[in-house]
């Protein structure tokens, strides 16, 4: 990929094809690097918003907490987009920072698209997080509900999370096992 990089520096779409390159590898140092520059670089308020979520997620992997807020704040700035306002409010959530402002995301996202799964799992586990946990139980069961049995598997965890928490040890039991069962197949 730091080939194609250095060949095709010049070309501008073969640049940000790589920074989703970067990022599906989980290459997070070059994904970081070459999403800000070329986010700076753009004319497309779209793209520099895409381009610095990217960038923010990235930061956020790295453990640069404060690049990764940067980022996400200027991908914002160009759109408040329900996947970026959700990816910060879980990158904050998972990584503990900010939850305050993390559930403020949150809620911007769900208010913009309602019943949404994996949405609706973030604003629980945000509220997990922040030990509002019969809240959390509200969300994650909802998101339970709307989603198909193969995606179920990520948010089982969190339920059985939020249901331990809640003192609820034989049905965070039941998550556990049914999240076990759907990794088998």
């Amino acid at each position: 990929l730091e080939r194609i990089e250095e060949n095709f520096n010049e070309d501008e779409d073969i640049l940000e094809g790589l920074v989703f390159e970067y990022y599906n590898v989980g290459r997070w140092a070059s994904c970081a690097r070459l999403a800000t520059a070329q986010a700076e670089m753009t004319l497309d308020p779209e793209v520099a918003g895409d381009l610095y979520a990217l960038a923010g997620t990235a930061w956020f992997q790295l453990d640069s907490f404060e690049l990764g807020t940067v980022a996400y704040d200027k991908a914002l700035d160009q759109e408040r987009s329900p996947t970026t306002l959700n990816n910060y409010a879980w990158d904050l959530a998972t990584n503990e920072r900010n939850l305050e402002l993390a559930l403020l995301l949150t809620i911007e996202c769900n208010g913009s698209i309602s019943l949404e799964p994996t949405f609706l799992d973030t604003w629980a586990w945000v509220l997990y997080k922040l030990g509002r946990y019969a809240e959390a139980q509200a969300k994650i069961e909802l998101a339970l509900q709307l989603l198909k049995e193969a995606d179920r598997a990520g948010t089982y965890i969190h339920a059985a999370k939020i249901e331990q928490a809640l003192g609820n040890k034989e049905k965070a039991k039941v998550y556990r096992k049914k999240e076990a069962l759907l990794k088998q197949l």
